[in-house]
């Protein structure tokens, strides 16, 4: 490392761009595993503030958006700082409980506790998860490759729109999707997606009539950027084995990290008995497992399955075909739940419930999160009550 260049090129980058002090690092970390452990938790700590500051849930000018970024910028001046006295170290002095003796194949404790970062760092990589973009989800959940996870809700509660948003967030991460959408045109689900991209004019956007030639010009270059993600559409209908064959026939050309089926309802000949569903979800798990990704399905629940007594909210004791032999193939179990639709306005303490959308992990011991709803932009955010 040329210590006064790389000190010189770092300074430029962290007061002028981010994302350069991060290339900068990266080239030269790459022999501290350690370092680079800990440069590799900043950079996901920093592209999680971009996508909040993009999304808008994060003003990089008010004084929480400066803290944030303040404190990526010491965590960075930080490792900058050690990764120079390490070089220096090294130069200057041959310490021998930093070597190696090769004739008794010994190793020094700082060799050991570099190959445990390797093999830590090796171990994350092979087990990557894929996060949806929102903090107190990400924390209790996420998408895991070789699995499966369910979505569920009735109609009208928003299950394709949440997924849209988390598509449209996570392709900004560079992260591949295959969506099918066997329910709606790819013509809709893309305009639904530019609508999401444009959150300040989605209203008119999702209007037909809105929708001509000049006005998309007026949103050329916003719509240009949705054109540069990595996401692939395919339409239906599809049965089981049609589905399967085609997923596998896409991934020749492209390896993609999550296959999006919307919805486990419109697959052909799949009705709505257990042993159906079960051949589905089986083969799409074992499916997940052959090309080491994450496959979500989404499904719907009848309205008439729901109790008046329980405020409409749905539970796996709604899934008709819901079994605990299901439950062994499957990641997560998700149900979406807006109780303002159901004209239940307030919560027993007098909270206001008009946008709150109530997520639901299932798959285990019930855990509820609650997301905003904007129900003119579609757009989910965060929410705290």
């Amino acid at each position: 490392m040329d210590i006064k260049e790389f000190k010189k090129k770092l300074s430029v980058a962290i007061g002028d761009n981010l994302d350069d002090a991060y290339k900068i690092l990266d080239d030269n970390l790459s022999d501290n595993s350690r370092l680079y452990t800990m440069f590799l938790v900043s950079r996901s700590n920093w592209e999680r503030i971009k996508k909040d500051i993009n999304l808008g849930t994060l003003d990089k000018y008010s004084p929480e958006g400066q803290q944030a970024i303040n404190k990526v910028c010491n965590t960075l001046i930080n490792i900058a700082f050690e990764a120079i006295e390490t070089d220096i170290q090294k130069d200057n002095n041959a310490d021998i409980t930093h070597e190696k003796d090769e004739k008794s194949n010994l190793k020094n404790i700082k060799s050991a506790i570099d190959e445990v970062f390797k093999e830590t760092f090796k171990k994350e990589i092979d087990e990557s998860k894929i996060f949806y973009g929102y903090n107190n989800l990400d924390k209790a959940t996420s998408l895991k490759r070789k699995t499966v996870t369910l979505i569920g809700s009735s109609t009208g509660m928003g299950k394709t729109s949440f997924i849209l948003n988390v598509v449209l967030s996570i392709c900004k991460q560079r992260t591949r999707v295959l969506f099918y959408s066997l329910d709606e045109s790819v013509v809709k689900i893309t305009k639904r997606l530019i609508a999401l991209h444009i959150p300040e004019e989605s209203e008119n956007l999702l209007r037909s009539e809105y929708l001509t030639v000049k006005n998309l010009n007026l949103f050329e270059e916003q719509i240009s950027l949705l054109q540069d993600l990595p996401i692939a559409f395919s339409e239906g209908p599809f049965s089981l084995e049609e589905l399967v064959l085609n997923i596998k026939q896409n991934f020749s050309s492209t390896k993609f990290d999550i296959v999006i089926v919307d919805s486990l309802d419109h697959i052909k000949n799949t009705n709505s008995e257990k042993n159906d569903i079960l051949k589905a979800i089986k083969a799409l798990n074992l499916l997940s497992k052959e090309l080491n990704v994450s496959i979500v399905l989404l499904f719907n629940i009848e309205n008439g399955k729901l109790s008046a007594k329980n405020y409409y909210r749905p539970n796996k004791n709604n899934i008709e075909w819901w079994s605990d032999k299901i439950g062994t193939h499957i990641n997560e179990l998700i149900f979406i739940y807006r109780p303002a639709y159901y004209g239940i306005n307030e919560d027993k303490n007098g909270n206001s419930l008009l946008n709150v959308v109530e997520i639901i992990l299932s798959r285990y011991s019930e855990v509820s999160l609650s997301l905003k709803f904007d129900p003119k932009s579609y757009r989910f955010v965060e929410w705290n009550l």
